[in-house]
């Protein structure tokens, strides 16, 4: 929902801008740095989608010859592989962006933007990729003591 939201924000913003300079010789001069914000939004705001619906890339050629046993431990394993990766890079990324406040940073366009307002998309996006994570690894857990 985030994701496709920030897709119309991204082609209002760009349809904007492209208007506004070839009708009326008027940029917002935003356009550039907040479409660079929203295309990193784009992904991020998809990946807890993408993992449940198994749209990562899974090397099929070898995981289609387990057993449905073995392909269940796997993707047990793979998930609390992804999910300790995904804390790690959350508590770092965290840290940056609350750095980011602490100090004021400032983006160099004319805006002025603080940082923290767009690094926080990323910690959006990993906490509700962790909740889809947590939410499937229960899943794959339940189903396979049944």
């Amino acid at each position: 929902m985030l994701s496709a939201l920030s897709i119309l924000t991204l082609t209002f913003l760009m349809f904007f801008e492209i208007i506004s300079r070839s009708l009326f010789n008027y940029s917002t001069l935003i356009a550039d740095e907040y479409s660079g914000y929203l295309n990193v939004a784009i992904p991020l705001f998809g990946l807890a989608y993408t993992f449940k619906t198994e749209g990562f890339i899974k090397i099929k050629i070898l995981y289609d010859k387990f057993s449905n046993n073995t392909k269940k431990m796997l993707d047990i394993i793979s998930m609390v592989m992804g999910l300790f990766y995904s804390i790690i890079l959350l508590y770092y990324i965290s840290i940056m962006v609350l750095q980011s406040y602490r100090t004021g940073v400032k983006s160099l366009f004319i805006s002025k933007t603080p940082l923290y307002i767009p690094q926080s998309i990323i910690v959006i996006g990993l906490i509700f990729l962790i909740m889809q994570i947590i939410i499937s690894l229960i899943t794959k857990v339940v189903e396979r003591e049944q």
